[in-house]
């Protein structure tokens, strides 16, 4: 902002919170009864920041836009949700957000699968038979394929043709687990946690399911 070096965090259950590095001044940005454009929910699940500089908050009760084009930051939020004329979410809570290098963002809901926003629309992905209806993380692998953490799979998606791919993951005793906190890695692994324990996994190198 203006020069200055901050640090912009999501805080469940506090909103959003900006620390300036130098002076150690903290300003926090929230919901504000009465107030039509501010944060909608406090409850925030994640935060990104896509190539344009715009930050993203997913959150219990929406998806917000916020603009920090300003050298002082505003509790002013473009909402997306899914009982809005404007967006069309599939679901308003959001788990989780991914923006990839073509300019779309990600948007993993509860209960409504997977949305993608291309800068002017909202399109929604249902997920495959088999995956449940709730993504709980995302994941992009280098061959452009977006990893979606489903009941008892991650359902892949193909980005350019839109074809899905359940792949299921057994969990202890073969039963079905949900990968949670699915996360990228730098070297194109994909890691999850499930069932108590960390796994570590090449996208590369996973089978295709017997059809």
């Amino acid at each position: 902002f203006g020069g200055r070096a901050v640090l912009v965090m999501g805080v469940r259950g506090y909103g959003i919170a900006v620390l300036d590095l130098r002076d150690k001044h903290r300003e926090l940005f929230y919901n504000e009864p009465g107030q039509a454009t501010s944060l909608g929910s406090n409850l925030v699940n994640k935060l990104v920041r896509d190539a344009k500089g715009v930050y993203w908050a997913a959150t219990s009760d929406g998806l917000y836009q916020w603009q920090l084009n300003r050298s002082t930051p505003r509790n002013e939020f473009r909402a997306f949700r899914g009982d809005g004329p404007a967006s069309l979410l599939p679901a308003n809570e959001i788990l989780d957000l991914l923006p990839d290098a073509d300019g779309r963002l990600w948007i993993a809901t509860r209960n409504g699968g997977l949305a993608m926003w291309n800068g002017t629309g909202m399109k929604a992905y249902p997920l495959p038979a088999g995956a449940g209806r709730t993504v709980h993380g995302l994941a992009l692998d280098r061959a452009g394929r977006l990893w979606c953490a489903a009941r008892g799979a991650y359902a892949v998606l193909e980005t350019k043709t839109g074809v899905w791919e359940v792949l299921p993951i057994p969990g202890d005793l073969g039963l079905p687990t949900v990968p949670l906190c699915t996360q990228g890695l730098r070297d194109g692994r994909i890691a999850f946690i499930s069932d108590n324990a960390l796994h570590v996994f090449d996208p590369a190198l996973v089978p295709k399911p017997v059809a």
